[in-house]
């Protein structure tokens, strides 16, 4: 027969081995959790990655497609902005027609209706009619004027007081502006920031060239007729002071005061 003693140390040798075992199938649990942790961090950390270089891809060619839109924008804000200043195609053959021709031209007012009369300096008679109102006006040319020499004495106003400025007409210079302000706003407001600011500035490249190309005419302070022609440009800039006060002295002069 067993006695207690015999019967305590089988219990004891019993407790310790399933101890024991339970310790070794818990360690093998947790070494089977931590490997499966470490594939699930792995294949997470794999598809996050993926996910990188699809979006940054995607991005990429979002970004190339963008460009590639305000380019095309750009250019077709160009083309519409260029066929919206069309005049200039207008003013061109004749500003270039002017300056190679033989004679001076004049381009007198009309005191009355501010109507544009062109005469020929070389063959200019002594008086013209204007076509609007019918008013009659006398010229004065001198020899210098119909030699295309210098501009020295206004056939119109009899005046020798004259500036000089480009062969353009402001009126048209505005309107191309204001067209390249509204085309950009458009885009502004639609937040094509890039587009809007390509716009300006391309108006304002395009508005630099044109002026640089266009020659200079000598402008009456009096009368405002205009002389364009191959003499020698010997007028200054014009000067606000001064055209206030020939201008005020020649409307008193026909009785417009």
């Amino acid at each position: 027969m067993v006695d207690e003693r015999d019967e305590e140390r089988l219990l004891s040798l019993a407790a310790e081995r399933f101890e024991r075992r339970l310790a070794e199938e818990i360690s093998g649990f947790r070494v089977e959790v931590a490997q499966d942790f470490a594939k699930v961090r792995v294949e997470i950390h794999e598809g996050d990655a993926g996910l990188r270089v699809e979006m940054h891809e995607g991005f990429a060619g979002l970004r190339r497609e963008m460009g590639g839109m305000r380019v095309e924008l750009l250019r077709w804000s160009f083309l519409f902005w260029v066929g919206q200043s069309a005049p200039w195609r207008d003013c061109w053959p004749s500003c270039s027609t002017r300056l190679v021709a033989s004679a001076l031209e004049i381009l007198a007012r009309c005191p009355q209706c501010d109507a544009g009369l062109p005469v020929r300096g070389d063959d200019a008679p002594d008086a013209i009619k204007c076509g609007r109102c019918g008013h009659g006006l006398a010229l004065r040319v001198s020899d210098a004027v119909r030699a295309d020499h210098a501009v020295d004495r206004c056939p119109v106003c009899d005046g020798a007081d004259f500036y000089i400025r480009k062969d353009f007409d402001p009126t048209i210079g505005l309107t191309v502006v204001v067209i390249g302000a509204l085309v950009s706003g458009v885009f502004y407001w639609f937040g094509n920031d890039l587009v809007a600011y390509g716009i300006l500035a391309t108006a304002v490249f395009v508005d630099l060239i044109v002026y640089g190309r266009l020659k200079d005419l000598t402008v009456c302070y009096r009368c405002h007729t205009e002389f364009r022609g191959a003499y020698a440009r010997a007028a200054s800039a014009f000067d606000l002071h001064t055209a206030d006060v020939l201008e005020q002295e020649y409307e008193r002069k026909i009785g417009r005061r």
